[in-house]
């Protein structure tokens, strides 16, 4: 028995002095991990504004229309003194906001992207001829997009993470006008009654015609964009457009019934080359152990 008690005292006290020799140990700290590196992601919503210079050669073709002063209308326009054709070199300023979705699968990005922009794209043509019968004959023309939109398609490849090379297209529409008038300050030809003939402000024959109207089309294009940052990107635009044609009549100025004279048809399509901003929703995702 009073082995026993002995031993167990014996033991109790090396226990002890373990524990405080472990107690008295340093303890080890945990090893430093660093924080996992940030992986970019062009994948997500955008929104941004768009700044450029839009141009186009606008196309406006005119021919007599019959039974109207065909007389008239049909060797003049044969003699060049109103000419069949006009190129109106339309250029200025265009601008707005887009907003778009991309989707990332490795080096590939892909998504859709619609804009808005107002446009001041304006040309103007001019001829000043000698007639045969009449001293002057001039038809001025005119040209303008007011404002553009599309909604496209977009397709890229990443050469780094944060530089998308890309081509666009899809549809496109705008608002655009065309005009064209000609004036006759002296008539000297018989075929033209007096009534018909004279403008109320000028002494000579006058005939003008206009359109306005939003019309559809479509575009395509190509573009780099770079991010910077964790959600921005700025990027470079080059769009090609084609919004069709558009026909209208030009008719007399008259005190009593205007008449059609002649028919113009005119060619809506240009180029816009850009700058934009875009701010990316969402950022970089972080890419966890």
């Amino acid at each position: 028995m009073n082995r026993l008690l002995s031993a167990t005292v014996a033991l109790a006290i090396l226990a002890a002095g373990n524990s405080a020799r472990a107690a008295d140990m340093p303890v080890k700290a945990p090893a430093y991990r660093a924080p996992p590196p940030a992986v970019f992601t062009w994948t997500g919503f955008y929104a941004g504004l768009n700044a450029g210079y839009g141009w186009q050669r606008d196309t406006i073709q005119l021919s007599p229309v019959f039974p109207g002063l065909f007389g008239f209308y049909a060797p003049t326009i044969a003699r060049g003194e109103i000419p069949a054709s006009s190129d109106l070199h339309a250029h200025g300023f265009i601008g707005g906001v887009q907003a778009g979705y991309n989707f990332q699968s490795g080096p590939i990005v892909y998504g859709v992207e619609t804009d808005f922009s107002y446009a001041r794209v304006r040309g103007t043509a001019l001829n000043v001829s000698n007639g045969l019968l009449n001293p002057v004959i001039t038809t001025a023309q005119d040209s303008n997009l007011h404002w553009l939109g599309t909604l496209r398609g977009r397709l890229g490849v990443l050469p780094t993470p944060v530089s998308l090379f890309y081509v666009t297209g899809g549809l496109a529409y705008g608002h655009t006008a065309a005009s064209t008038t000609t004036t006759v300050p002296t008539v000297t030809f018989p075929t033209v009654p007096p009534s018909i003939s004279r403008c109320p402000d000028l002494n000579g024959f006058c005939s003008t015609g206009s359109s306005s109207k939003t019309r559809a089309g479509w575009t395509i294009g190509g573009g780099l964009e770079y991010a910077f940052g964790q959600n921005w990107s700025a990027k470079l635009e080059y769009l090609y457009y084609d919004l069709g044609r558009e026909s209208y009549l030009t008719v007399t100025q008259a005190n009593v019934v205007p008449t059609a004279v002649m028919q113009a048809d005119a060619k809506f399509a240009g180029h816009i080359a850009r700058v934009g901003i875009n701010y990316r929703f969402g950022g970089p995702v972080v890419a966890r152990y």
